[in-house]
């Protein structure tokens, strides 16, 4: 059976700040933002309309220099947070951003790694995320103390990029080229990938920066760090509770999976210019990016959804097509010359909103 499109599917957009020399350049701006509302000037005197649930702007680096770091809590309040209570109340959630590579998605998912001090301030909404997690498995455990109800937690974390089609689990040195298969209830599922059982919020930070520096990063003509890789952080969360009904034990099992994903940029591959290795990165970053479009569009329209095009949709299937409390936040660069990209990215972010509410 053909399942319907998520009709949780919460939209944000995020427009990065201009840099330094994009101030200096005095550029009119191509994106104005009043609220939820977004319109956006082509170079051939186009205005194109937009409308989301939320939208996360900075005008300038000095406001950037003033909020930057309120922004990144801003935007995981908001976007990020609510999922929490919904995986504790036994949701699988997800939470996934799209844009043109140097557009802000790893900054917005992940943050700054600097110093400790500036890491607690800049950090993204996966630590940020992390952190409240055990701060409510902690209130749990504390609640059920006080009460004849008996409550077990275990934590599962998983974490891997999808390079050219190839799975590389980010956790084990050996972990290349492993293979995704299909559970008749669970859905899909990567083959032999490292799970690790976590009992503290340190324990999750170190397994991230093993993952972290393993990621496939390189530098391009648009991004000086820029990520050749889908990247998929799971959190499982098993929750059981036992207790006494009549005088009989009674148990109840709550499992709940958490998806963090960071995808590669998009990128129009005459504006950058790549050959060799960067050449084939980006066409098999945008093969599965194109591909993603087709699937939602196809459940938008309630046609069959070609998932097994690409790794990507395959292990996302469950995301958009299932139960699963899902958010995309869409981040976008105010500069002229990306214009194009940054209107594919609002049309591709619309696509998302109006064929989740279709279900609605």
């Amino acid at each position: 059976m053909q399942p319907s499109f998520n009709s949780c599917i919460k939209v944000a957009v995020r427009l990065r700040p201009k840099s330094t020399k994009e101030e200096a350049e005095k550029e009119e701006p191509v994106i104005v933002v009043d609220g939820s509302n977004i319109q956006l000037l082509t170079s051939i005197g186009e205005t194109h309309f937009f409308t989301c649930d939320q939208c996360f702007s900075s005008d300038s680096i000095s406001a950037v220099a003033q909020n930057k770091h309120q922004q990144q809590r801003e935007v995981y309040e908001y976007f990020a947070k609510p999922l929490l209570s919904q995986a504790f109340q036994g949701f699988n959630t997800c939470l996934f951003a799209y844009g043109q590579t140097g557009s802000g998605k790893s900054y917005s998912m992940m943050g700054k790694i600097g110093s400790k001090s500036e890491l607690a301030d800049a950090s993204g909404i996966i630590p940020r995320f992390c952190q409240d997690f055990f701060i409510h498995v902690e209130d749990l455990v504390k609640n059920y103390a006080e009460t004849s109800v008996s409550l077990s937690i275990e934590i599962q974390i998983s974490y891997f990029e999808i390079y050219k089609e190839q799975i590389q689990d980010l956790l084990c040195s050996t972990g290349g080229n492993l293979s995704v298969r299909e559970h008749p209830k669970n859905g899909p599922y990567v083959v032999n990938l490292t799970k690790c059982l976590v009992t503290s919020l340190e324990e999750v930070q170190r397994w991230l920066a093993v993952g972290n520096r393993k990621r496939v990063v390189a530098s391009t003509s648009q991004n000086k760090r820029s990520s050749r890789s889908h990247v998929i952080f799971t959190i499982v969360l098993s929750q059981r509770f036992q207790e006494i009904i009549d005088g009989r034990p009674h148990v109840v099992d709550k499992h709940s999976r958490i998806n963090f994903i960071d995808l590669a940029g998009s990128e129009r591959l005459a504006s950058t210019s790549s050959t060799g290795v960067r050449r084939e990165e980006s066409l098999a970053i945008n093969l599965s990016l194109f591909t993603l479009g087709k699937v939602i569009t196809a459940l938008a329209e309630k046609n069959f959804a070609p998932y097994r095009e690409s790794v990507l949709t395959w292990l996302l299937k469950e995301s958009l097509g299932g139960n699963s409390k899902t958010a995309m936040l869409a981040t976008v660069s105010p500069r002229a010359a990306h214009v194009e990209s940054t209107l594919s990215t609002l049309r591709y972010s619309c696509l998302v909103q109006v064929g989740s509410l279709i279900y609605l």
